[in-house]
C-alpha cells in the first residue's frame, strides 16, 4: 500500500478542500478544515485568512445564461431607420413622390421598435414628410368645369328666334380658369390608384435589391427578420397594414359634387358671370329688336350678383375645401380594428397562458417565452380582414 509522505499529507488535503470547496460553494478552511460563513473573511476557528470567493460567486453569475423573460432585449439599429430616411429624400429630389412615400412610411414603422429609451425628435420628422408626399401626390390638375377644358369664356346670347344661348367667345379666357382649360383639384381614386400602384411596383424592386424582406407591409434586413420578437412583428404589421380601400390612406376623398375642385359653375348666370335677362314675357315689339340685334338688351352686361361676376361659386358641399371626410372609415385612413386582438395584432399564448412558461416552469415551445401569439384572425396586422 502507498503512503503519501507526511510533509505532502497537508498539500493533498488542502487541495482537496479546496476543490471541493469551489464545486460545492462550501468555505471551508483549508489550514483546519472548518465550515465557515460564505461571507466570512478569515476562519472563525483557526483565524487563518480564507481564499477569495466572492469573485468566484460573481463569475458564476455572470456566465450563467440569462432566463427568457418575454421582454424585448434587442431593437432595430437606428441607422437602419436613417437610411430609409435619407433613401425616401433621395427619391424626393427626382421626384418619384410615390416611391418616397413608402420609404418615409417604412421609416415610420422600423423607427417604432427602436430602443424607446433613446428619446429623438424622429417619429415627427418622418410624420411631416409624409404628409408633404401626401400633398404633393394628391394636388393634381383637372378640366376646368366652366370651361369644360377649351379655356374659352362662355357668354350670354340669343338666337335668331330671340331665345337665350350659350356661346363661346374665342380669344377671351375663362373667368375661372383664365383660359387654360384647366385647374388644381385633388386627385380622385381612380386617378390615384395608377400612381400608387406604380410606385409600389419599384418600391418593392428596389427593396428586393437591397436584400430586404417583408414583414406584413413593412421592409426589413434579411439578417434582422430573426431577431424580430413576437411584439415587434405585430408593431410593423399594425403600422403597415392596407389602409381602407376607398380613401386608399389619405383619410379624404374627393368631393363628389365638384369632382376636388372646390368650386362649380354658377347655376344663376350659368358660368358666364352676367346677370340674367328678365324673365317677364317679352312683346312682339320687343322679340322683334331682339332678333334684329341679336343680342339680349335686358341686364345681358350686368354682373351676376350670386358669383359677383366670376361664373364660379364655392361647392355646396364641401365649401370650397375640394375634399369631404371618407365616409367608409370616418377619417382615419384605415380598415376596421380587429375585435380579436383589440387592434394590437398579438394576443396571450394559449398554450402558456400569457405566463411564457409550462407547469414544470420550462419555456413555452409556442411562444418561445414571450407570452403573446400573432393574432390569427387578422394575421397580426390588427385590422379585420
Amino acid at each position: 500500500m502507498f503512503i503519501v509522505p507526511k510533509p505532502w499529507r497537508l498539500i493533498v488535503a488542502g487541495l482537496l478542500v479546496c476543490a471541493f470547496s469551489a464545486l460545492a460553494a462550501v468555505f471551508v478552511c483549508p489550514q483546519c478544515g472548518y465550515e465557515n460563513p460564505d461571507d466570512a473573511v478569515t476562519c472563525l476557528h483557526c483565524g487563518a485568512t480564507l481564499p477569495p470567493h466572492a469573485a468566484t460567486t460573481e463569475t458564476v453569475k455572470q456566465t450563467a445564461p440569462i432566463p427568457a423573460t418575454g421582454d424585448n432585449r434587442w431593437y432595430m439599429p437606428a441607422d437602419i431607420v436613417e437610411k430609409e430616411i435619407k433613401l425616401a429624400r433621395d427619391y424626393v429630389k427626382t421626384g418619384d413622390v410615390a416611391v418616397a412615400r413608402l420609404f418615409f412610411k417604412n421609416a415610420m414603422a422600423l423607427d417604432l421598435i427602436t430602443d424607446p429609451s433613446i428619446e429623438t425628435k424622429r417619429a415627427e420628422t418622418i410624420l411631416k414628410a409624409i404628409e408633404d408626399c401626401n400633398t404633393r401626390l394628391c394636388q393634381v390638375t383637372g378640366k376646368c368645369p366652366v370651361c369644360k377644358g377649351t379655356g374659352d369664356r362662355t357668354v350670354q346670347s340669343v338666337d335668331m328666334q330671340g331665345n337665350p344661348i350659350l356661346k363661346n367667345v374665342i380669344g377671351k379666357g375663362c373667368v375661372m380658369c383664365n383660359g387654360r382649360g384647366y385647374v388644381n383639384k385633388f386627385a380622385n381614386q381612380d386617378e390615384l390608384k395608377p400612381v400608387l400602384g406604380t410606385g409600389a411596383q419599384r418600391y418593392k424592386m428596389i427593396q428586393e435589391g437591397r436584400k430586404y424582406v417583408t414583414v406584413g407591409g413593412a421592409w426589413v434586413p434579411m439578417a434582422l427578420e430573426e431577431k424580430l420578437s413576437v411584439k415587434q412583428t405585430a408593431m410593423l404589421k399594425v403600422a403597415t397594414a392596407t389602409p381602407c380601400d376607398n380613401c386608399l390612406g389619405f383619410c379624404t376623398v374627393a368631393c363628389p359634387t365638384c369632382n376636388g375642385v372646390g368650386k362649380v359653375k354658377c347655376p344663376t348666370c350659368k358660368g358666364t358671370g352676367l346677370a340674367p335677362k328678365d324673365k317677364k314675357s317679352d312683346s312682339n315689339k320687343d322679340k322683334k329688336e331682339k332678333k334684329e340685334i341679336g343680342d339680349s338688351i335686358q341686364g345681358s352686361l350686368a354682373k351676376c350678383l350670386v358669383c359677383n361676376g366670376t361664373g364660379v361659386i364655392s361647392c355646396d358641399k364641401c365649401q370650397g375645401g375640394q375634399t369631404i371626410m371618407c365616409p367608409r372609415c370616418n377619417g382615419t385612413g384605415e380598415r376596421p380594428a380587429c375585435k380579436a386582438c383589440d387592434g394590437k395584432g398579438w394576443v396571450p399564448c394559449k398554450k402558456c397562458f400569457g405566463s411564457g412558461k409550462l407547469k414544470d416552469n420550462s419555456i413555452c415551445p409556442i411562444c418561445r417565452g414571450e407570452g403573446v401569439t400573432l393574432c390569427t384572425a387578422c394575421d397580426g396586422e390588427g385590422k379585420k380582414l
